[in-house]
């Protein structure tokens, strides 16, 4: 499967300051990893029915975006 990225930044660049979502669907997995230029780099792997929550918590701490439902 592919991989959604996601950045704050105009020049993006795969690696630098990105959200990388990839959904493993033998395993009913989602993997968010968050790489940047600090090297504060953060991975957390979850269950389908935790998905949106963990987004949303990697977009608030990340980006500063408030995203709920």
């Amino acid at each position: 499967m592919d991989d959604l990225l996601l950045s704050d930044c105009q020049d993006f660049r795969g690696g630098d300051t990105t959200l990388c979502i990839s959904y493993r669907p033998t395993n009913h997995t989602f993997t968010f990893r968050h790489r940047s230029f600090s090297g504060r780099d953060d991975e957390k792997a979850c269950a389908e029915s935790e998905a949106f929550q963990t987004l949303s918590l990697f977009l608030k701490l990340k980006y500063g975006i408030l995203f709920e439902a």
